[in-house]
């Protein structure tokens, strides 16, 4: 339960507390803000009666003047000379201002009429609540007299502003746990049946409070962005960095001003010393907002448990401690793990193969708080396996991807800590396929390689490594995955689409009759859709034909949709030639003098786009 303090009384508990730290914006030894004011906390509000009538000593059995814009107080006659003596009252409803402190309350209402000048005196008193038989000849009966004023000067006959103090019934009222206050206003005794010293108030008196609210018990704890364990088991927080160990809490406040601010007070104690309890107080933080407090460093020692906790003050009232968090600290990263193979022993010799999977073995090698292995082909993706228990050994199947491998594996604690990595080297016998290609694309005689178009597809052949291979599982780049039957000799064969233009790569790999998959082969090659061009009097990377000897030159696609090409010799002038039906057109061109010439050529599309330049180059005469 919350509980009242005063801000004389809180700052002594603040000087008393050992081992205090004010911390502000997080930082320990920064300069302090101004401590959470009780003036400057709470809620204003305005109550408006929930119900508001006056009672006639002349209809004794009545109340009267509901929802009437003014009521009468004190005597009148009417018009048949009868005469009348009348007490409002008001009821307002207490319920939002339950459990707190209030600093001010009082009513504001003015005259609307008046028998007789100078001001008169108008009595404000408690009483008990009103009944359906309430009524002048059974009122509620008069508690307590509140106040008595004036219509108040300077604010005219009728006074347009008087003021009725009501700070310590409300208070008392709040304190005896009761959630309506029924007021009573009446001219004095002395003069209630005098009908100069009657008149009128208006029904809209209001009540204005300034009140203040226990703050709420402060939530969403967090030890260092590792959430808030609330008991055993204690989960590992790292501490490497001390200076950056951080707790964090959000202290809130009921009150809906928005304008209260919070002194926050962090308690941290070691699990098995709660007599070696620390305090810090943040000084100030607006309500609602949240708060970190960087533990000091050099505070937390390794390998112990800590609980810790976190209240607020507002000056007024001080929260509930929050349910406690639970940590063990951790500064110790563990030590390399040790790695084991019977099947790929590090030994430097060959065994066995490529693809096929052996056990592994890690060890924590003396930690006894290792969590989980992380582990990795050199320079492959890391993958983990969990330890069954702290500190204890995790065996995995895992194939080494190629003929030498390096595994590297690291050791993580429960703290999240890493160590060291280990180099484990592995030889693994060769077990990938030899993979060829074919494309449909001519050759020059000088040996330079034509990249397939992306309209082509390519002959690959697979000749096994392994023994007993039944198949092949291969792929394009990183796309799905295919398999094909191999032939009796082990041999398999894929007629694939190039595909786009750019870079791809084949991959493919064995499978045994026992389901052993081998090493993976990876085939490189590039498409492009540069024209083909041949010349059988100049051919490409030979000598060939003389000067003023004409020469036919072909060009063919490596693409579909090509109408024309676009052309020019020895960076001369370009020129252009409408392709056939087939795609290829041929020019003529002879040469003016020997040696090395050249002619490049583009692809022409019918949406006015074209294809990569190929350069073709050839000598003129002999060598």
């Amino acid at each position: 339960m919350a509980n009242w303090l005063s801000r004389r009384a809180r700052s002594g508990l603040v000087a008393a507390v050992g081992a205090i730290a004010l911390v502000a914006g997080g930082l320990v030894g920064s300069a302090q803000p101004a401590a959470a004011t009780p003036s400057a906390n709470g809620t204003y509000r305005t109550l408006v009666p929930t119900n508001a009538f006056y009672i006639d000593s002349a209809d004794v059995k009545v109340r009267l003047g509901a929802g009437a814009a003014d009521l009468p107080v004190g005597a009148w006659r009417d018009a048949d000379g009868k005469h009348h003596i009348a007490r409002i009252l008001l009821t307002f409803d207490l319920s939002a201002l339950q459990a707190t402190k209030i600093f001010t309350a009082y009513l504001v209402g003015w005259e609307t009429a008046v028998n007789q000048c100078p001001y008169r005196a108008i009595d404000l008193w408690q009483t008990d609540d009103v009944t359906t038989a309430t009524s002048w000849a059974n009122p509620p009966a008069e508690r307590s007299l509140i106040g008595s004023v004036a219509g108040t000067p300077p604010y005219g006959c009728p006074s347009n502003y008087i003021e009725w103090g009501g700070t310590e019934v409300v208070q008392s009222t709040v304190d005896a746990g009761k959630s309506t206050l029924t007021v009573e206003f009446r001219v004095p005794d002395t003069h209630e049946g005098d009908v100069a010293f009657g008149r009128r108030l208006t029904s809209a008196i209001r009540m204005y409070v300034h009140s203040d609210a226990a703050p709420n018990t402060p939530s969403h704890l967090n030890t260092n962005n590792r959430g808030c364990a609330t008991g055993a088991p204690y989960p590992y927080v790292p501490a490497l960095r001390l200076v950056d160990f951080t707790l964090y809490a959000t202290a809130s406040d009921p009150d809906t001003n928005g304008g209260d601010w919070l002194d926050v007070r962090f308690a941290i104690w070691p699990v098995d010393h709660p007599d070696q309890r620390s305090e810090f107080v943040y000084q100030s933080s607006p309500a609602a907002n949240p708060v970190q407090f960087r533990l000091p460093q050099g505070f937390l020692a390794d390998g112990i448990s800590y609980a810790w906790t976190v209240q607020s003050t507002d000056g007024v009232f001080t929260s509930d401690w929050a349910a406690p968090c639970y940590f063990t600290a951790d500064s110790t990263p563990p030590s390399a793990p040790t790695v084991r193979s019977t099947d790929y022993p590090d030994d430097g010799a060959v065994h066995g193969g490529a693809g096929i999977p052996g056990l592994f073995t890690f060890g924590a090698n003396g930690s006894t708080d290792v969590a989980r292995y992380v582990y990795s082909w050199y320079p492959g993706a890391g993958q983990s396996v969990d330890a069954p228990q702290p500190g204890a050994e995790a065996t995995v199947s895992i194939a080494p991807p190629q003929v030498g491998n390096l595994l590297l594996v690291s050791s993580v604690d429960r703290a999240g800590l890493i160590s060291q990595q280990t180099e484990y080297r592995v030889s693994a016998a060769a077990t990938a396929p030899y993979a060829s290609v074919v494309w449909p694309v001519p050759q020059p005689a000088g040996g330079v390689l034509i990249n397939p178009g992306p309209a082509m597809s390519g002959t690959f052949t697979l000749q096994p490594v392994m023994s007993d291979v039944v198949s092949y599982e291969y792929w394009l780049d990183n796309g799905d995955h295919h398999t094909v039957d191999a032939a009796a000799d082990g041999s398999g064969q894929v007629v694939l689409a190039a595909g786009p233009i750019g870079y791809h790569t084949f991959h493919a790999r064995s499978v045994t009759g026992s389901g052993v998959v081998g090493g993976t082969a990876d085939l490189y090659y590039t498409v492009d859709d540069a024209p083909l061009v041949s010349s059988s009097q100049y051919p490409e990377m030979d000598a060939g034909g003389d000067t003023g000897i004409p020469g036919t030159f072909t060009f063919t696609p490596k693409s579909n949709g090509v109408v024309g090409y676009a052309y020019y010799f020895n960076w001369g002038d370009t020129q252009t030639v409408d392709a056939g039906a087939d795609g290829t057109a041929s020019v003529q061109w002879t040469p003016d003098q020997e040696g090395f010439q050249s002619v490049s050529v583009f692809a022409l599309y019918a949406d006015g786009s074209y294809s990569q330049e190929y350069d073709y180059y050839f000598n003129v005469g002999p060598w």
